[in-house]
């Protein structure tokens, strides 16, 4: 058996195992075979450049899709802070905050904050970053607006790891994103009249960030925040037989560039793939605006995979006070589960107002690795 149909079989038994219900036959065998379908069976011929052998692949089971959305626990966990708890930690925040120097890089405010958020909140915290939670997003809501808020999202950032300052794109630890006239119809956060494709954040640079956090500050537009998990999209297009299309998704046929917003330090590498690691738990490495491949059979399963993205994606409308984190990475411990997320944001007509604008606070965080 050649190698390409090792890889073949490999990705079938993976989507026989993820098939919603008993798989009659699941098998592949050459392309000039006499192939035998019946009326629940599903035939695809896969080739492949490298090998140029085809094979078709048979299933049994039918497409079914999975659920998402914010009502799903695998994509977005939440958590509230009441009136009185908000209150109390824009007090402390206050006497306790106020003082700390983000240009230290001395981060007293971790252990300010970890006085002043509520058990719950913290624990929420702890949790995502040791991934217990078994989500790939955490959706913090009712948080005080106030001076402070820079120090309150690096605070809350430490928790999960170490906040760090990506210097090729801005000398600020935490970022203030909102909309900019002369990039409106461009591939940046500063964006607005054009859908922000989904991605990895910063995924053609050296330091990309297992943890992005954001806190919304004014978002009158009611502009959408999306979010989708790449693995679960992945089985998705298993399930639905696009088992040639996932294929080349683990080819690393793919370039990457760096975001525009590096200005002079943007580059382009190749030799990358889509996914990696292990089947069950692959970490994606993708940015529908800054990602291709000058292969048509690559380029064109991942325009399916974007497909599929955008079909899968949940919508997060942020309002003031809300806080949401994002596992930006696969997992890098294998004794714990982080489930990666992707995102983007839909178009919106910015306010008239600059001052009235959408303004979210962004921050950068890297895992804490063990001794």
């Amino acid at each position: 058996m050649s190698l390409r149909a090792e890889v073949v079989n490999l990705f079938a038994d993976h989507a026989r195992k993820l098939a919603p219900g008993p798989v009659l036959n699941f098998e592949v065998g050459r392309a000039d075979d006499q192939a035998i379908t019946g009326n629940n069976s599903y035939a695809q011929t896969v080739t492949s450049d490298q090998f140029n052998t085809p094979f078709i692949v048979h299933s049994s089971f039918l497409a079914s899709k999975l659920d998402t959305g914010l009502e799903n626990p695998r994509l977005i966990q939440a958590d509230d802070l009441s009136p009185a708890e908000a209150n109390k930690l824009e007090t402390d925040t206050k006497r306790l905050l106020g003082i700390t120097d983000l240009s230290t890089d001395k981060f007293e405010c971790e252990m300010a904050l970890r006085s002043s958020l509520p058990d719950h909140t913290l624990d929420k915290l702890e949790d995502f970053s040791a991934g217990n939670l078994g989500a790939t997003s955490l959706y913090l809501r009712g948080f005080p607006i106030c001076p402070q808020t820079d120090q309150i999202l690096l605070g809350a950032g430490q928790v999960l790891g170490n906040c760090f300052v990506e210097t090729s794109e801005t000398p600020q630890i935490v970022q203030h994103v909102s909309p900019k006239a002369k990039e409106e119809h461009l591939q940046t956060s500063s964006s607005s009249k054009v859908p922000l494709y989904m991605h990895v954040e910063n995924v053609g640079t050296d330091r990309v960030p297992d943890w992005v956090g954001i806190l919304c500050e004014r978002n009158h537009e009611r502009a959408q925040t999306t979010i989708v998990d790449p693995v679960e999209v992945m089985n998705q297009m298993l399930i639905d037989g696009k088992i040639n299309e996932v294929a080349y998704l683990w080819e690393p046929m793919f370039w990457i560039q760096t975001p525009a917003s590096f200005g002079s330090g943007r580059k382009r590498t190749y030799g990358h793939s889509v996914f990696s690691g292990d089947l069950n738990r692959p970490s994606a490495k993708a940015d529908f605006a800054d990602m291709g491949s000058t292969s048509i059979q690559h380029a064109n399963a991942f325009e399916l995979f974007r497909d599929y993205c955008e079909d899968r994606a949940a919508s997060v409308c942020l309002n003031p006070g809300d806080v949401l984190f994002m596992r930006n990475t696969g997992s890098k411990d294998p004794a714990k589960n982080h489930l990666q997320c992707m995102h983007g944001r839909g178009r919106f007509t910015p306010h008239s107002e600059p001052g009235l604008q959408r303004l979210l606070k962004r921050v950068f965080v890297q895992d804490r690795i063990s001794a």
